[in-house]
């Protein structure tokens, strides 16, 4: 049998810093589309002036952009705080077993059924 060590990495989706947010719109009766523009309240504009014109309200907004994963900044000093401030948050989370289990389950609190 062979072990594996799974090691998970905090990361971040940030937008490209090389790319500009598209935003587009496209009418669902007639199929008109406003011109794609980075600045959405142009785009706003035009498909409401289409609204006026032909009464159309259906419309497909497109809001697009490229993202970025990176690794977040790791350090040895950062993870055992993390590590501890997740054992801490789970044993706050998770009553003492005597307790939950109640006297059904024996005086010292030991169970054997499903959690």
């Amino acid at each position: 049998m062979t072990r594996s060590i799974l090691r998970y990495t905090k990361h971040r989706i940030t937008q490209h810093p090389d790319t500009e947010v598209t935003f587009e719109a496209k009418c669902l009766t007639c199929g008109w589309e406003a011109e794609p523009s980075s600045d959405g309240a142009i785009v706003d504009v035009e498909w409401m002036s289409h609204t006026g014109r032909t009464q159309h309200n259906r419309f497909r907004r497109l809001w697009t952009s490229v993202a970025l994963v990176e690794r977040a900044e790791w350090s040895r000093s950062n993870e055992a705080k993390e590590i501890s401030e997740l054992r801490s948050k789970a044993r706050r989370k998770s009553p003492d077993r005597a307790q939950a289990n109640g006297p059904r389950h024996g005086a010292e609190g030991r169970c054997f059924c499903a959690w």
